[in-house]
């Protein structure tokens, strides 16, 4: 992440135009600064993460956690010849959505606890009394359906996505064994800057559950079980998930 201390034009701090506002959940802060006018732009692009030698936002030097997020610039002054003579910008900053430091800097993780309900042969269960179940009986998987979003991408792995759509984590992924998570799929988002330049997002869709994927219930003996078509291949391929994040 980018800090003041990137930006190539030379600028000052307005003294006393630092604020802050916020809540327990989110913060925005704002603070002004002085540079030649004909730098205003430059200084603009460079703190919105827009620049070529800045390519990141910068981060607001009071919290490592917010990130610049809009500017609002005001000519000063004139020289002779009626030209601007400097520009005081005015540099919001917001609570990032996404992480700010280190190796996950720009993701963002989303979970969501659920059950996906299963209707078992019947024949696989009985009464106490040894009376066949005649119906299918249901049962909750458990399931974690879980996002893994990176912001401020400059290309999308379109052939990764392709290649791992529908398959499952051949290694342990996120702390879960193989076998176990489902990649479902991925959303992505194009937005062109106020710098003209385009920054894309995505969104990896997963789907964990403790059985692994390839297991299905044996109606004879009601345990899950890995099955397998005639040549010995899975009901769902492996990937390496890891490629993805």
């Amino acid at each position: 992440m980018s800090t003041l201390a990137d930006i190539s034009v030379p600028y000052r701090t307005e003294q006393g135009s630092y604020s802050l506002s916020g809540d327990s959940k989110s913060a925005t802060a704002s603070e002004s600064y002085f540079m030649a006018f004909t730098d205003h732009q430059q200084f603009c692009l460079e703190v919105l993460g827009e620049s070529v030698g800045v390519t990141t936002p910068v981060q607001c030097p009071y919290w490592s956690n917010q990130v610049a997020t809009s500017v609002n610039a005001e000519p000063l002054g004139y020289h002779v010849t009626n030209v601007y003579k400097e520009a005081r910008v005015t540099v919001q900053y917001k609570t990032a959505d996404y992480e700010t430091t280190g190796d996950d800097a720009f993701r963002s993780d989303k979970l969501r606890f659920s059950g996906n309900m299963l209707t078992l042969p019947g024949l696989a269960y009985k009464f106490a009394d040894n009376t066949p179940v005649e119906s299918g009986v249901g049962q909750v998987v458990p399931e974690i359906e879980f996002s893994v979003t990176w912001a401020k991408i400059a290309t999308l792995p379109t052939s990764t996505i392709l290649a791992a759509i529908g398959k499952v984590n051949s290694t342990l992924f996120l702390g879960a064994n193989a076998g176990t998570v489902l990649f479902a799929g991925a959303d992505s988002d194009n937005q062109t800057s106020m710098g003209g330049v385009s920054k894309k997002s995505v969104q990896y869709s997963f789907i964990f559950r403790p059985i692994e994927w390839n297991k299905f219930l044996n109606p004879v003996t009601g345990n899950f079980a890995t099955i397998t078509t005639a040549t010995g291949a899975f009901v769902y391929q492996s990937y390496e998930l890891n490629n993805l994040i």
